[in-house]
């Protein structure tokens, strides 16, 4: 980390880019030229120069706009945990990210989790899941996703910013502010953004081991729901989890607008060599549009007719949620996978709708 004044600082991004901090925690992807240029003011004797320029970088918007509020990052935001007591909080769970700790306990998960979900299920009579504690349990495990993001900004000794409630295209969504981890490396951001999934499928482990030690095998069927939902995290053209350490796997920042670029030129002049790096992002596009595609099929052809009746479903739900008929709200299984398949399915044609309407976006890093 090179450290010019207080106001501006600059890490490394990539061999031609820079990431450029203010001391007010706002982060941007420059160009080496740009860097270069930065630094020769602010070094130089003009005072009056260095505080235009200063307060210009400070002052800087992204140039994402749109008139369509329901298409903005985020409509409604509001702190749930501060940033004071994520710090507290984070604390406790560092250990969690001893690279040993960090290897072992991923093997496991991912092992025990194809074991136990997918290969050995176990035999279960009834898929009646109660609600009675359920909605605890995905709110638990909401905040034990975040507070994997902070504990990885505290064991960098970054800052972890508060947690909150927040509406993104429509969907409620629980988040955590770790700004900070753009003055990391390369390696410690991406820590940083699997560390929610991480946390996860520890949360998802403990439920299924309380499931199948106990026999309530509804744990067993929330740990399996929490599990799957990863899945939709690790696909990396959507602004998850999974978006941002491909993003930093290969060091670029505006990822879907590039690989669905490179997707689409390639497809109109298929003689146009590309760089390696470029053939490696256009070959994880395609995988990944295929996976996206084989899923939707298949679960749609699966769950038709479970889809078709959701509607009701949820009515009836709702209708003895409000009339306080408590004793009649379970959930079964088949609509939870159902459930979840919609809502991936809504927020994928949601995102896509936004990446041909919205601007083409900023170097500004959210």
């Amino acid at each position: 980390m090179e450290n010019n004044l207080d106001e501006i600082t600059f890490t490394n991004y990539n061999v031609s880019k820079f990431i450029l901090h203010t001391n007010e925690g706002k982060h941007y992807i420059v160009s080496k030229e740009k860097k270069t240029e930065i630094e020769k003011i602010l070094k130089s004797e003009d005072a009056e120069l260095k505080k235009k320029v200063i307060e210009k970088i400070k002052n800087l918007q992204s140039t994402q706009k749109s008139n369509l509020m329901f298409l903005s990052d985020f409509q409604y935001k509001k702190t749930i945990i501060s940033g004071n007591s994520m710090m507290n909080i984070s604390r406790k769970f560092t250990f969690l990210f001893d690279k040993y700790v960090l290897f072992l306990a991923t093997l496991s998960i991912f092992i025990v989790s194809i074991n136990y979900y997918f290969i050995n299920t176990p035999f279960v009579k009834t898929n009646i899941i109660p609600i009675s504690f359920s909605w605890v349990l995905v709110f638990l495990v909401f905040i034990f996703h975040e507070i994997g993001h902070a504990a990885a900004c505290t064991k960098y000794k970054v800052k972890a910013g508060e947690i909150g409630f927040g509406i993104t295209s429509l969907f409620p969504v629980l988040y955590a502010n770790v700004t900070e981890a753009w003055r990391l490396e390369r390696n410690e951001r991406m820590i940083v953004n699997f560390g929610g999934i991480y946390f996860q499928n520890i949360f998802s482990l403990v439920l299924l081991f309380i499931g199948l030690y106990t026999k309530h095998f509804e744990l067993f069927f929330i740990g399996k729901a929490i599990c799957i939902s990863t899945v939709y995290q690790l696909f990396p053209y959507y602004k998850s989890d999974g978006y941002w350490i491909l993003s930093d796997l290969i060091s670029e920042p505006n990822l879907y607008k590039i690989s669905r670029n490179i997707f689409y030129n390639k497809l109109k002049n298929p003689k146009n060599k590309l760089s390696r790096k470029n053939y490696l992002i256009l070959f994880y596009y395609s995988l990944m549009s295929a996976a996206i595609t084989y899923l939707i099929v298949i679960m749609g052809i699966r769950y038709f007719h479970t889809l078709i009746n959701l509607p009701n479903y949820l009515y009836n739900f709702m209708s003895n949620l409000i009339t306080r008929r408590y004793e009649s709200l379970h959930l079964e299984a088949t609509y939870l996978w159902a459930l979840l398949y919609a809502i991936f399915t809504t927020k994928m044609v949601i995102n896509n709708i936004k990446t041909f309407i919205l601007s083409n976006g900023a170097d500004k890093v959210e």
